[in-house]
Formats: C-alpha cells, sequence, structure tokens
C-alpha cells in the first residue's frame, strides 16, 4: 500500500479514513481538493512541504508567532521524516486522539 495522493485519497480509501475519523466523506472529499490544489503549487504534487502549510496557515489569517507551534505540528504530522507531508499524514495528524 503507497503512500501517494491518488491512492490515499481513492473513493474506497474515503471511505475506510470516514469510517475511523470523525470526518464525514464529504469533508474528506474537500480536505482531499484542498490539500492537492495546495501540493500542485510547487515541487511534489502528492505532498505538502513545510513552506506550502506555512503558506496555508498564514492564508487563514494564523499569525506568525504561532510559528513554532505550527512547526511542531508539521513535523507531528510528517511520519515518514521526509519533511513533506501526505495527505494520510496529513489526515492522521488531524486525527490524533
Amino acid at each position: 500500500m503507497g503512500n501517494t495522493l491518488s491512492e490515499g485519497a481513492s473513493p474506497m480509501a474515503i471511505s475506510a479514513m470516514s469510517n475511523y475519523t470523525h470526518f464525514e466523506k464529504h469533508e474528506l472529499n474537500r480536505l482531499r481538493d484542498q490539500f492537492k490544489e495546495l501540493a500542485e503549487r510547487h515541487g511534489n504534487p502528492l505532498t505538502i512541504s513545510r513552506s506550502e502549510m506555512q503558506e496555508a496557515i498564514q492564508a487563514v489569517g494564523i499569525v506568525e508567532s504561532d510559528a513554532e507551534v505550527l512547526d511542531r505540528l508539521f513535523t507531528m504530522f510528517d511520519k515518514t521524516g521526509d519533511d513533506a507531508i501526505y495527505f494520510r499524514e496529513f489526515i492522521a495528524g488531524l486525527f490524533q486522539k
């Protein structure tokens, strides 16, 4: 089982994620679409980088003073340690209890 956006966001994978997480299928589809749009802007179209995450966070109004917290979040989400977040890592990070 790969860790690509396409494999991690297939209809079957979305259904499985919906059963496991608190997200509805339509919410996961919207998250996938937003993630994909952000990932396709620069570099690898299957992942978001630390700088792309910072760009997205700033776009929704989170201030620079929270940068250290956001940096820690990115590190927590990045389970493979490759300084990139795949969609599955992103959803898993959002769902952590």
